[in-house]
Protein backbone atom coordinates (compact mmCIF):
# COMPACT_ATOMS: atom_id res chain seq x y z
CA UNK A 1 0.00 0.00 0.00
CA UNK A 2 2.90 2.62 0.86
CA UNK A 3 4.57 1.93 -2.42
CA UNK A 4 1.60 2.24 -4.45
CA UNK A 5 0.58 5.71 -2.57
CA UNK A 6 4.36 6.59 -3.09
CA UNK A 7 3.58 5.42 -7.13
CA UNK A 8 0.60 7.25 -6.97
CA UNK A 9 2.69 10.97 -5.31
CA UNK A 10 5.64 10.38 -8.30
CA UNK A 11 3.15 10.26 -11.06
CA UNK A 12 0.91 13.32 -9.90
CA UNK A 13 4.21 15.15 -9.04
CA UNK A 14 6.51 14.73 -12.49
CA UNK A 15 4.78 16.41 -14.55
CA UNK A 16 5.61 19.60 -11.96
CA UNK A 17 9.12 19.24 -11.85
CA UNK A 18 9.06 18.59 -15.20
CA UNK A 19 7.88 22.44 -15.63
CA UNK A 20 9.53 23.09 -13.71
CA UNK A 21 12.92 22.07 -14.68
CA UNK A 22 12.48 23.59 -18.56
CA UNK A 23 11.19 26.62 -16.96
CA UNK A 24 15.01 26.79 -15.59
CA UNK A 25 16.34 26.08 -18.79
CA UNK A 26 14.05 28.87 -20.25
CA UNK A 27 15.47 30.81 -18.29
CA UNK A 28 18.99 29.93 -18.73
CA UNK A 29 18.46 30.57 -22.23
CA UNK A 30 17.65 33.53 -22.17
CA UNK A 31 20.58 34.73 -19.99
CA UNK A 32 22.04 33.26 -23.12
CA UNK A 33 20.83 35.84 -25.05
CA UNK A 34 21.11 38.54 -23.13
CA UNK A 35 24.96 37.66 -22.79
CA UNK A 36 24.86 37.44 -26.52
CA UNK A 37 22.55 41.15 -26.71
CA UNK A 38 25.60 42.39 -24.74
CA UNK A 39 28.34 41.02 -27.27
CA UNK A 40 26.20 42.66 -30.64
CA UNK A 41 25.98 45.93 -28.58
CA UNK A 42 30.05 46.11 -27.95
CA UNK A 43 30.36 44.77 -31.53
CA UNK A 44 28.29 47.54 -33.02
CA UNK A 45 30.32 50.27 -31.19
CA UNK A 46 33.35 48.77 -32.54
CA UNK A 47 32.02 48.10 -36.13
CA UNK A 48 30.00 51.74 -36.18
CA UNK A 49 27.16 49.20 -36.17
CA UNK A 50 27.66 47.03 -39.67
CA UNK A 51 27.19 43.40 -39.16
CA UNK A 52 29.50 40.50 -39.32
CA UNK A 53 30.23 38.46 -42.52
CA UNK A 54 27.47 35.46 -42.40
CA UNK A 55 30.05 32.69 -43.91
CA UNK A 56 33.47 34.14 -44.98
CA UNK A 57 35.18 36.52 -42.70
CA UNK A 58 37.40 37.21 -45.43
CA UNK A 59 35.09 38.85 -47.60
CA UNK A 60 32.24 40.95 -47.43
CA UNK A 61 29.70 38.00 -48.36
CA UNK A 62 26.19 39.45 -47.37
CA UNK A 63 24.39 36.30 -47.13
CA UNK A 64 20.56 36.48 -46.76
CA UNK A 65 19.57 33.41 -45.08
CA UNK A 66 18.27 32.43 -41.51
CA UNK A 67 21.78 31.59 -40.00
CA UNK A 68 22.72 29.69 -37.47
CA UNK A 69 26.98 29.02 -38.29
CA UNK A 70 29.57 30.21 -35.79
CA UNK A 71 32.53 28.79 -37.10
CA UNK A 72 33.57 27.99 -40.88
CA UNK A 73 36.04 25.38 -42.44
CA UNK A 74 35.89 27.84 -45.66
CA UNK A 75 38.79 29.45 -44.16
CA UNK A 76 38.77 27.78 -40.28
CA UNK A 77 37.29 31.45 -38.88
CA UNK A 78 35.22 32.82 -36.95
CA UNK A 79 31.79 33.94 -38.50
CA UNK A 80 28.68 35.27 -37.95
CA UNK A 81 27.55 35.47 -34.15
CA UNK A 82 30.84 33.58 -33.25
CA UNK A 83 32.78 37.10 -34.10
CA UNK A 84 31.28 37.88 -30.37
CA UNK A 85 33.50 35.28 -29.06
CA UNK A 86 36.56 35.69 -31.15
CA UNK A 87 36.66 39.31 -29.88
CA UNK A 88 36.04 38.60 -26.20
CA UNK A 89 32.64 40.14 -26.19
CA UNK A 90 30.91 37.45 -24.57
CA UNK A 91 31.63 35.50 -21.32
CA UNK A 92 32.36 31.85 -22.96
CA UNK A 93 31.72 29.12 -25.56
CA UNK A 94 28.24 27.95 -23.97
CA UNK A 95 26.32 31.20 -24.61
CA UNK A 96 25.88 29.87 -28.08
CA UNK A 97 24.02 26.77 -26.56
CA UNK A 98 20.23 26.55 -25.04
CA UNK A 99 20.18 24.00 -22.55
CA UNK A 100 16.47 22.69 -23.93
CA UNK A 101 17.83 22.24 -27.72
CA UNK A 102 20.91 20.42 -26.20
CA UNK A 103 18.62 17.75 -24.38
CA UNK A 104 17.00 16.90 -27.70
CA UNK A 105 20.53 16.59 -29.13
CA UNK A 106 22.47 14.74 -26.92
CA UNK A 107 25.96 14.92 -28.61
CA UNK A 108 25.24 18.13 -29.74
CA UNK A 109 27.98 20.16 -27.54
CA UNK A 110 30.99 18.43 -25.93
CA UNK A 111 35.13 17.95 -26.44
CA UNK A 112 33.91 14.52 -28.23
CA UNK A 113 31.42 15.99 -30.83
CA UNK A 114 33.74 15.02 -34.08
CA UNK A 115 31.15 14.44 -36.93
CA UNK A 116 28.62 17.09 -38.62
CA UNK A 117 25.91 16.57 -39.82
CA UNK A 118 23.08 18.49 -41.62
CA UNK A 119 21.85 20.97 -39.36
CA UNK A 120 18.29 20.16 -40.28
CA UNK A 121 18.41 16.77 -38.61
CA UNK A 122 17.46 17.97 -35.52
CA UNK A 123 15.47 14.96 -35.35
CA UNK A 124 18.41 12.74 -34.71
CA UNK A 125 20.94 13.29 -31.99
CA UNK A 126 24.18 14.59 -34.03
CA UNK A 127 28.12 15.89 -32.99
CA UNK A 128 28.95 19.66 -33.31
CA UNK A 129 32.21 20.62 -32.24
CA UNK A 130 32.56 21.56 -29.40
CA UNK A 131 35.00 23.17 -28.85
CA UNK A 132 35.44 24.49 -32.15
CA UNK A 133 37.88 22.15 -34.65
CA UNK A 134 39.56 23.60 -38.10
CA UNK A 135 38.14 21.99 -40.49
CA UNK A 136 34.40 21.63 -39.59
CA UNK A 137 31.31 23.83 -39.43
CA UNK A 138 29.74 24.81 -35.49
CA UNK A 139 26.89 25.77 -35.04
CA UNK A 140 24.68 27.76 -32.41
CA UNK A 141 21.23 26.65 -31.21
CA UNK A 142 20.20 30.14 -32.08
CA UNK A 143 19.77 32.01 -35.43
CA UNK A 144 20.36 35.21 -36.59
CA UNK A 145 17.85 37.18 -38.39
CA UNK A 146 19.13 36.77 -42.31
CA UNK A 147 20.33 40.22 -43.30
CA UNK A 148 18.48 41.35 -46.37
CA UNK A 149 16.20 42.78 -46.93
CA UNK A 150 13.32 43.81 -45.34
CA UNK A 151 11.17 46.08 -47.16
CA UNK A 152 8.60 47.45 -44.39
CA UNK A 153 7.96 51.03 -44.40
CA UNK A 154 7.58 50.51 -40.61
CA UNK A 155 10.58 49.36 -39.64
CA UNK A 156 13.54 51.77 -41.97
CA UNK A 157 13.78 55.56 -42.79
CA UNK A 158 15.98 56.24 -45.82
CA UNK A 159 17.87 59.32 -45.41
CA UNK A 160 15.27 60.54 -42.78
CA UNK A 161 12.34 60.50 -44.85
CA UNK A 162 9.84 58.45 -43.90
CA UNK A 163 8.90 56.90 -47.67
CA UNK A 164 7.51 54.11 -48.47
CA UNK A 165 9.48 53.63 -52.04
CA UNK A 166 12.68 54.07 -50.19
CA UNK A 167 12.06 51.41 -46.82
CA UNK A 168 14.84 48.39 -47.79
CA UNK A 169 16.91 47.61 -45.04
CA UNK A 170 19.95 45.55 -45.74
CA UNK A 171 21.40 44.95 -42.64
CA UNK A 172 24.94 43.94 -43.75
CA UNK A 173 25.99 46.57 -46.08
CA UNK A 174 23.85 49.59 -44.09
CA UNK A 175 24.08 48.38 -40.79
CA UNK A 176 21.40 48.83 -37.37
CA UNK A 177 21.44 52.56 -37.97
CA UNK A 178 18.88 52.20 -40.23
CA UNK A 179 16.56 50.52 -37.82
CA UNK A 180 14.12 53.05 -36.58
CA UNK A 181 13.22 51.24 -33.07
CA UNK A 182 15.86 48.96 -32.05
CA UNK A 183 13.73 46.95 -29.07
CA UNK A 184 11.14 46.26 -32.14
CA UNK A 185 13.47 44.43 -34.00
CA UNK A 186 14.15 40.86 -33.31
CA UNK A 187 17.25 39.49 -34.17
CA UNK A 188 18.24 36.40 -32.91
CA UNK A 189 15.85 33.46 -31.27
CA UNK A 190 16.23 29.87 -30.74
CA UNK A 191 16.31 28.54 -34.09
CA UNK A 192 12.95 28.20 -35.91
CA UNK A 193 14.34 27.34 -39.27
CA UNK A 194 12.57 24.18 -39.27
CA UNK A 195 9.60 22.95 -37.49
CA UNK A 196 11.44 20.07 -36.31
CA UNK A 197 14.07 22.70 -34.66
CA UNK A 198 11.31 25.03 -32.84
CA UNK A 199 9.52 21.89 -31.71
CA UNK A 200 12.69 21.04 -29.36
CA UNK A 201 12.57 24.68 -28.23
CA UNK A 202 10.42 26.04 -25.68
CA UNK A 203 7.04 24.54 -26.74
CA UNK A 204 5.10 26.63 -26.91
CA UNK A 205 7.82 29.38 -27.95
CA UNK A 206 10.55 30.80 -28.38
CA UNK A 207 13.29 33.63 -26.85
CA UNK A 208 13.61 35.89 -29.24
CA UNK A 209 16.69 39.05 -28.52
CA UNK A 210 15.95 42.36 -30.02
CA UNK A 211 18.63 44.80 -31.71
CA UNK A 212 18.20 46.85 -28.33
CA UNK A 213 19.24 43.36 -26.00
CA UNK A 214 16.39 42.96 -24.26
CA UNK A 215 14.71 39.45 -24.74
CA UNK A 216 10.84 38.18 -24.54
CA UNK A 217 9.52 35.03 -25.01
CA UNK A 218 6.98 34.39 -27.78
CA UNK A 219 4.01 32.36 -27.90
CA UNK A 220 2.63 30.20 -30.43
CA UNK A 221 0.00 28.12 -28.79
CA UNK A 222 -1.57 27.17 -31.74
CA UNK A 223 1.46 26.28 -33.51
CA UNK A 224 0.53 27.79 -36.88
CA UNK A 225 3.81 30.61 -36.90
CA UNK A 226 6.63 28.25 -35.62
CA UNK A 227 5.20 24.29 -36.10
CA UNK A 228 2.84 24.41 -38.92
CA UNK A 229 4.35 27.29 -41.24
CA UNK A 230 4.75 25.73 -44.71
CA UNK A 231 8.13 25.76 -44.36
CA UNK A 232 9.62 22.46 -46.27
CA UNK A 233 13.12 22.68 -46.67
CA UNK A 234 16.45 24.01 -45.63
CA UNK A 235 17.97 26.83 -48.33
CA UNK A 236 17.22 30.49 -49.28
CA UNK A 237 13.82 28.86 -50.98
CA UNK A 238 12.76 29.14 -47.73
CA UNK A 239 14.11 33.41 -46.55
CA UNK A 240 10.56 34.70 -47.17
CA UNK A 241 9.06 32.63 -44.76
CA UNK A 242 11.33 33.04 -42.43
CA UNK A 243 10.88 36.79 -42.84
CA UNK A 244 7.18 36.76 -42.85
CA UNK A 245 7.76 35.09 -39.20
CA UNK A 246 10.22 37.46 -37.55
CA UNK A 247 7.90 39.95 -38.81
CA UNK A 248 4.72 38.17 -36.95
CA UNK A 249 7.07 38.13 -33.72
CA UNK A 250 7.71 41.81 -34.48
CA UNK A 251 3.71 42.66 -34.97
CA UNK A 252 4.26 44.00 -38.34
CA UNK A 253 2.38 40.64 -39.66
CA UNK A 254 -0.54 38.61 -38.86
CA UNK A 255 -0.37 35.32 -38.70
CA UNK A 256 -0.49 32.63 -40.76
CA UNK A 257 2.88 32.56 -42.18
CA UNK A 258 3.08 33.05 -46.02
CA UNK A 259 0.68 35.41 -46.34
CA UNK A 260 2.18 38.59 -46.13
CA UNK A 261 5.97 39.17 -48.25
Amino acid sequence: MVIAIIALLVTMISPGLARIRELARRSVCATNLQALGGGWAGYFSESRGRMPDMFNPAATDCISQFNLLVFTCTNNSWCNAGMLYAKGLVPGERVYICPTLGRHASSWYGDNAEIHRDPGAWETPRANPWPVVNGKHSFMTYGTRRMRPYDDPALAVENGRDDPRDDEIMLCTCGIGRVENPAGFSFMADSFCMPNTALASHVPGVNVLDLAGGVTFYRDDDGGVLYDNGITGWGTAMNWLHDDIWMIIDGHHAPPVGQEQ
